[in-house]
C-alpha cells in the first residue's frame, strides 16, 4: 500500500513537472511569435517609410529637371539672339548640358528599389550628378554673359 501511494504520488509529481514544463514552452512559443509579429510590422513600416522616401526624391527631382529643361531652352533662345562671336562653342556646352540632363532623368526613371543602402548610393550619386549640372550651368551663363 505504501508504494501504491509513493508511485502515485510520483506520477502526480512527474506529471505536473512535464505539465508545467510544457506550459512554459506555449508561453514561450507564443511570446517568440508576438516578437515575430512586431519585427515583421516594424520591416513592413520600414519598406513603407522609404517608398515614400523614394516617391518623394523623385517627385522633387523630376521637378528640377523639368526646370533644367526650360532653363536650357531659354538659354537656347538667348544664344540664338545674342551676336556671339563664340556661338558654337555655347550651344556644344549647352548641348553637353542637355544630355546630362536627359541621362539624370533616365537614371531617375528607371531606378528600381533595391533596399535602403543601395537607395542611399542612389540618392548621393543622383545629387552630385544635379550639383555638377547646376555648376555647368552656372559656367555656361558666367561664360555667354561675357
Amino acid at each position: 500500500m505504501r508504494n501504491s501511494i509513493l508511485t502515485q504520488a510520483g506520477i502526480v509529481i512527474i506529471s505536473s513537472t512535464l505539465f508545467l514544463g510544457c506550459n512554459d514552452k506555449i508561453q514561450s512559443t507564443t511570446t517568440s511569435g508576438e516578437a515575430v509579429q512586431e519585427a515583421n510590422k516594424e520591416m513592413a513600416k520600414a519598406e513603407e517609410d522609404l517608398n515614400l522616401a523614394i516617391a518623394e526624391f523623385q517627385k522633387e527631382s523630376a521637378a528640377l529637371i523639368t526646370a533644367n529643361e526650360e532653363r536650357i531652352a531659354e538659354i537656347k533662345l538667348e544664344i540664338a539672339e545674342a551676336s556671339m562671336d563664340n556661338r558654337s562653342e555655347f550651344q556644344e556646352d549647352l548641348a553637353e548640358i542637355e544630355a546630362k540632363n536627359a541621362q539624370l532623368k533616365e537614371k531617375l526613371s528607371d531606378y528600381k528599389d533595391d533596399g535602403t543602402q543601395k537607395w542611399d548610393d542612389f540618392k548621393e550619386e543622383f545629387n552630385r550628378d544635379m550639383k555638377a549640372l547646376g555648376t555647368a550651368f552656372s559656367d555656361l551663363t558666367v561664360n555667354n554673359t561675357q
